[in-house]
């Protein structure tokens, strides 16, 4: 059970989407098809008053399905890795 937060939100209606990957000490594990990938979609809209939901969110991570939407993401510590990583091969 998680309780996290998200500094300021205007108020109106939410999407809920999560997605989670274990931690790897080696950073091109995580460009892998199946990095141990868990994904999470609320179940309802989230309505926000005053900075805050109004109803209790619920939200469960499991495996990605091949029903599941694509995911974009940016990872700046693994770009910054693969570039210095890059460079010393180079060198």
């Amino acid at each position: 059970h998680l309780t996290p937060t998200a500094g300021p939100i205007a108020d109106g209606r939410y999407y809920l989407f999560a997605a989670a990957l274990p931690w790897s000490p080696h950073p091109l594990t995580y460009l892998a098809p199946d990095a141990g990938l868990l994904v999470g979609a609320g179940e309802r809209a989230i309505a926000v008053r005053a900075g805050a939901s109004l109803a209790p969110i619920h939200l469960a991570l499991l495996p990605r399905q091949l029903t599941d939407p694509p995911i974009l993401g940016v990872f700046p510590p693994l770009q910054s890795f693969l570039r210095s990583d890059w460079a010393d091969a180079r060198a």
